[in-house]
């Protein structure tokens, strides 16, 4: 059992550090902080990607190197994750609605209606950085 177990985690260490597209075509390495879309909006049946554009419908989560109940690299799809973020629509304040920006890969404060990552925790510091979020996938009105 131990061995099917460590077996197991070394499956799910790989499947969350390395996404490949369908036929092995593309491998993404995802970096801390990556805001993830996907081809369906789902993590489990679709091609994960670093976001590539403002407000994309298929935001699934946030990747984190580690999290705090496993030491292993993963998506974070709720609760509370640092995410790559850039000042396009505006400095970020603590409340403040997080989107995806059209820098791959980064999030940035919401203006309009659409789907958020999340919510910040913290005020930016700089103009582009690790920003403090509860991850809130969903659509919202603003």
């Amino acid at each position: 059992m131990k061995k099917l177990y460590i077996l197991l985690s070394l499956a799910i260490l790989f499947s969350n550090y390395c996404f490949s597209q369908p036929s092995g075509r593309i491998k993404v390495i995802f970096e801390q902080g990556d805001l993830v879309i996907s081809t369906t909006g789902r993590t489990s049946d679709g091609v994960l990607d670093r976001s590539q554009e403002a407000y994309s419908d298929y935001i699934v989560g946030v990747f984190n190197e580690k999290t705090e109940t496993r030491n292993i690299p993963s998506i974070i799809e709720s609760g509370i994750a640092y995410i790559k973020f850039d000042d396009a629509s505006g400095h970020v304040v603590k409340g403040d609605y997080i989107t995806s920006s059209s820098k791959p890969g980064y999030g940035m404060k919401a203006l309009q209606s659409g789907f958020m990552v999340g919510v910040a925790l913290e005020d930016s510091r700089s103009a582009t950085g690790l920003l403090k979020i509860r991850v809130q996938v969903g659509w919202m009105k603003l």
